[in-house]
C-alpha cells in the first residue's frame, strides 16, 4: 500500500522539486560524494529502512515543494502583467484581427 501510494504521487500532477539544475559548490563535492557513498552502503545494507526513509523524506518534501511553486508562478504572473500591461486589449484586438483574416474576400 506504501509503495503504490509512493509511486502514484511520483507520476502525479503535483509539483516537486527536480534538482535538474542544481549546480554543486566546489566544496560541497567530497561531502556529497560521501553522502551519496553512505546512501549506497545503507540500501545494501538496510535496503527496507533506508527506502522508508526516503520515501518520508519525499512525503516531507511535498507540502514545501507546492510553496515554491505557487511563489514562483506568482512571480511568474506578476513578470508577465508588467511586461504585457496590455494583454487583455491584446488579445482582444488578436481575436478580432484573426476574425477578418477568416472573412470571404469580396
Amino acid at each position: 500500500m506504501w509503495a503504490a501510494a509512493i509511486a502514484l504521487l511520483m507520476v502525479s500532477q503535483w509539483p516537486t522539486f527536480s534538482f535538474k539544475g542544481i549546480r554543486v559548490p566546489q566544496k560541497y563535492v567530497i561531502p556529497l560524494l560521501a553522502a551519496v557513498g553512505l546512501l549506497a552502503a545503507m540500501l545494501v545494507s538496510t535496503p527496507w529502512l533506508t527506502l522508508a526513509l526516503i520515501g518520508v523524506a519525499y512525503l516531507a518534501s511535498l507540502p514545501f515543494s507546492l510553496r515554491q511553486y505557487r511563489r514562483l508562478r506568482r512571480e511568474a504572473e506578476r513578470l508577465h502583467e508588467a511586461a504585457h500591461p496590455d494583454a487583455e486589449t491584446a488579445a482582444e484586438t488578436e481575436t478580432e484581427t484573426e476574425a477578418a483574416d477568416r472573412r470571404p474576400a469580396d
